[in-house]
């Protein structure tokens, strides 16, 4: 089966609303359709939004799969209802954890799940992974003073860290992003490790290690507007054209 015939037949509604508007000229209104539906009354995501864990009830981890896909469209404006209900879970959270958004929850052990998202006690507190990018998305979408105080803290941490795993470098980045967008004063040095730290941990799929599970330049990038891009082109354009030369032929098709 081609891949194409095979997400229309097994995909979810969401991910082939997220093709059809990204290759078939679709209205984003479809896929802002589909993404409520993993929304709960909290605001916060649930239902297998992170396909890892079918944890029904909100979670950090799910939201931010959601702001994902947010940022994927463009669609952050607080007039939205979708956002500002995530925003309502967020500020939740913060009132219930006081500091960092937890990387799991309790409920995650009733639900089938991928082992890494076993709740564990002692791991509960993520500072990057997903705090760094919840945070962002507060300061950026409803210009929160907190959130823009953790992302700081978070920066500090980060320049006395050189040892990030590749899921927290890309929440970490995102962060920086989103403080950008935000107008958040950033050193040139946190930018610079930022570009540093990118190439480093891009450096096994730029080297080669193509199939294996290992980052790619696009992870940093849910759209083409996002800061960096311009800067990391080349390390993007060597992906492109691995992804040009190993697509299905009718995928290609349906390029612009």
């Amino acid at each position: 089966m081609k891949s194409i015939d095979w997400l229309m037949d097994r995909g979810r509604p969401l991910d082939i609303a997220r093709f059809q508007y990204h290759f078939e000229n679709a209205d984003v209104s479809f896929i802002l359709d589909e993404l409520r539906k993993y929304q709960n009354p909290d605001g916060g995501f649930g239902h297998g939004l992170e396909p890892d864990f079918r944890n029904p009830n909100s979670s950090p981890i799910a939201t931010w799969v959601a702001t994902e896909l947010l940022s994927e469209i463009g669609c952050w404006s607080f007039q939205l209802d979708i956002v500002r209900d995530l925003v309502t879970y967020l500020y939740a959270c913060q009132e219930k954890d006081e500091s960092w958004f937890r990387f799991s929850i309790e409920s995650n052990n009733d639900y089938p799940r991928a082992i890494w998202w076993n709740y564990d006690p002692s791991k509960k507190a993520g500072i990057y992974n997903p705090s760094a990018p919840l945070y962002g998305f507060l300061a950026l979408v409803a210009d929160d003073a907190n959130a823009k105080l953790k992302l700081k803290e978070i920066f500090f941490r980060f320049m006395e860290d050189d040892d990030l795993d590749m899921h927290d470098l890309n929440a970490l980045v995102r962060g920086v992003q989103y403080a950008l967008m935000a107008n958040m004063e950033i050193s040139d040095e946190i930018i610079e490790k930022v570009k540093q730290q990118i190439n480093i941990g891009c450096k096994a799929f730029i080297e080669g290690s193509r199939t294996d599970y290992v980052l790619r330049p696009s992870v940093f990038f849910p759209n083409f507007n996002f800061p960096f891009f311009a800067d990391l082109i080349d390390i993007l354009q060597v992906e492109s054209k691995w992804l040009m030369e190993t697509a299905n032929p009718l995928f290609l098709r349906h390029l612009p």
